[in-house]
């Protein structure tokens, strides 16, 4: 999505489209000015109906973005902060930096996109019958209604129950409030969106090539799509249950043995080797820590200043180093530090004020890339 057209801001959210859209665009005002209209009205003319179609597929755009729209507003408004809005072949997304946290908060940032839908069906209803009376608007009255049912069939066919399609969210939200684990609803909304998925591609293809229907391609490439996104939904949530399971006592290096930092590179690697996977505590003169070896330690540093360079010169001092608690999952963490693991974690019992451990990227780089079998299941490691 890099190759993105930045087109500005609706309500303070940046809109963006991908440009890919330029083929939805043409390929829609082709077919609804070469046959959708002449069906209708076959003594309109071809000036009339390209105008009309493309204007047609502008507010077809417009509906993506209102769709999208009613997500991020939403989403805004519980908690939840939006990135921005792209458009781009198959629809539209809206990018939200965190999951909603509450299953109230799910249902309703994910029922949002197809109330707006709805909304704009009606808005488009009431245009038809504005302007029914008037005889010389006959094809913009015929592309308003099909402007309305196009709508309502985004709507309906986003409450699909299974993720990422908006009723896989809102079946997400039952589930996470019957079970109270979020993580477990979104695998298993994910779960029913390969099921979906995988059925629309099947119908798709007996559209193709039983009954020769070329739409039917449409709809192979959706059921693909919906197939792989929610593949990637259930991995997804697999490793974020994982996470959200394992406290950070379970993985910590517990007291790692601290260092001087008088020491320099040479020295320290004659005693510990090439470089630590976990960080490793610079002391003075007391046992309190000044500062923290990180695990990328010879990182930039020219191999021959090693002689001379101390770790004092090179460590991260205390002050910028993440504090966590022992008792706290890794998942809570990486959602306290902005979505990413922290290079340097400096371990704390809830009770105590003083380090008891250290944890580092490369200390759960396992935990965030252990595998899962088709429907998110842990394998055997």
């Amino acid at each position: 999505m890099r190759d993105s057209l930045r087109l500005g801001r609706i309500f303070g959210i940046p809109v963006s489209i991908n440009w890919s859209v330029a083929g939805v665009v043409i390929l829609l005002t082709y077919v609804l000015s070469t046959s959708t209209l002449p069906a209708r009205f076959p003594t309109s003319s071809l000036t009339a109906r390209v105008a009309v179609a493309i204007g047609a597929s502008l507010l077809f755009l417009l509906s993506l973005i209102g769709h999208e729209l009613g997500h991020a507003i939403v989403a805004r408004r519980n908690g939840v902060g939006v990135e921005g809005i792209t458009l781009w072949l198959l629809g539209g997304f809206a990018r939200l930096n965190r999951q909603a946290q509450t299953p109230g908060a799910e249902f309703r940032i994910a029922a949002a996109g197809p109330a707006a839908n709805f909304v704009l069906a009606i808005v488009f209803a009431g245009v038809v019958a504005g302007l029914r009376p008037y005889q010389a608007a006959d094809l913009v009255v015929a592309i308003m209604g099909w402007l309305m049912a196009v709508n309502v069939l985004l709507g309906l066919s986003n409450l699909l129950p299974g993720a990422p399609l908006d009723g896989g969210r809102i079946l997400t939200a039952a589930i996470w409030k019957r079970t109270g684990d979020a993580e477990l609803a979104r695998l298993r909304s994910a779960r029913l969106g390969m099921v979906i998925g995988g059925l629309l591609a099947v119908l798709g293809s007996v559209e193709v090539f039983l009954w020769s229907r070329n739409p039917g391609w449409g709809t192979v490439v959706v059921g693909l799509f919906i197939l792989l996104a929610a593949k990637g939904e259930i991995a997804a949530a697999a490793t974020r249950r994982r996470l959200a399971s394992t406290t950070l006592s379970s993985v910590m290096s517990d007291h790692p043995r601290a260092v001087h930092e008088s020491m320099t590179l040479d020295q320290f690697l004659n005693a510990h080797g090439p470089g630590p996977e976990r960080a490793q505590p610079v002391v003075r003169w007391g046992v309190e820590p000044i500062g923290y070896i990180a695990p990328n330690l010879l990182a930039g540093i020219d191999p021959a200043a090693r002689s001379w360079t101390t770790l004092g010169r090179c460590m991260v001092p205390v002050a910028s180093v993440t504090r966590g608690w022992t008792s706290e999952s890794v998942a809570t963490l990486m959602e306290r530090a902005g979505g990413d693991m922290p290079p340097m974690v400096v371990l704390h019992e809830p009770t105590q004020g003083k380090p008891v451990g250290t944890l580092s990227r490369g200390q759960v780089r396992d935990l965030m890339s252990l595998p899962v079998d088709f429907w998110g299941r842990e394998r055997e490691h």
